[in-house]
């Protein structure tokens, strides 16, 4: 980070004058690539770290607000714990010296928290607040999967780290007719218990899943072949299939369309990869209706 008083005036010409009094620290990011800039005489000027160094972490950020604010194009806040410290961070989207890049600032404000909470009175247990709060800005409140904001961030993470994973993305068939039949309730039941299977088979290879869509789900196997995922995504398909759903004395099963595709490095960008694997699902889906 660096101090805001020891900045130029075309910084300091981005920062909202009241901003400026509360925060005390700043630095430039580019969620990309992680690269963090010094501003100088209306110029960024790279240094030799990670922007998620600072925060003592090896791998980038899963809550990283900079991305979110680029995402969104608008301010994103959040907050971090380092050293016994309670961190406020805006982070807001800019475009200086030619480059997209997120202007974070940051502000200790360890002695100034309020929690109306009587839990939650040192610092402490609040880390656990925050580590609270930023899980839940990944999650999907209703699956408890990731949700897409995170698919998405981690999709173009692993494409820009160049790293190899299979992605199985897939859609409930006729989640409309189940909905109609059994009611929203029980439909309700398919997607939590749909995103317990897929938790499962997640775990089962070292990777994750998230609920991108009202009924749309994509699991992610990092650093697995498609032959290698194969197990895998065999079994998912056979556990969906043989789970049976109740509805007072009925009960039924479901069936999911289901698009794969092994990503190597330098192939594609993240939007084409998540193209191809809709496409290659609902090609499937196309097939599992033309094959009743």
């Amino acid at each position: 980070m660096f101090k805001i008083k020891d900045s130029d005036t075309m910084l300091r010409n981005l920062i909202d004058q009241s901003a400026a009094a509360f925060f005390d620290q700043y630095r430039f990011v580019t969620p990309a690539d992680y690269c963090v800039y010094n501003c100088k005489n209306a110029c960024l000027e790279a240094e030799d770290i990670p922007c998620y160094a600072i925060w003592q972490r090896d791998t980038p950020c899963h809550n990283c607000s900079s991305i979110r604010a680029l995402s969104l194009k608008e301010p994103v806040i959040k907050l971090e714990y380092l050293e016994n410290k309670v961190f406020l961070i805006l982070s807001t989207p800019h475009t200086v010296d030619g480059r997209r890049c997120v202007l974070e600032l940051a502000k200790d404000v360890t002695a100034s928290l309020m929690i109306n909470d009587d839990r939650h009175c040192d610092n402490t247990i609040i880390t656990d607040v925050i580590a609270e709060l930023n899980n839940l800005s990944v999650r999907d409140l209703y699956t408890g999967l990731y949700n897409k904001n995170y698919a998405e961030r981690e999709v173009s993470r692993c494409i820009s780290d160049k790293k190899s994973f299979t992605a199985a993305m897939m859609d409930i068939d006729d989640f409309k007719i189940i909905n109609d039949t059994y009611g929203h309730q029980t439909g309700d039941v398919v997607l939590r218990e749909m995103a317990a299977l897929l938790t499962d088979a997640a775990s089962n290879g070292n990777g994750w899943a998230a609920r991108i869509g009202g009924d749309e789900f994509i699991l992610i196997l990092p650093e697995l072949s498609m032959e290698q995922a194969e197990p895998i995504l065999f079994a998912l398909s056979r556990d969906i299939k043989e789970h049976l759903f109740y509805k007072g004395d009925t009960h039924f099963s479901v069936n999911a369309s289901m698009g794969i595709k092994e990503y190597h490095p330098g192939e594609m960008d993240a939007a084409d990869f998540f193209d191809l694997v809709d496409m290659r699902m609902y090609e499937e889906k196309r097939r599992n209706k033309s094959g009743r």
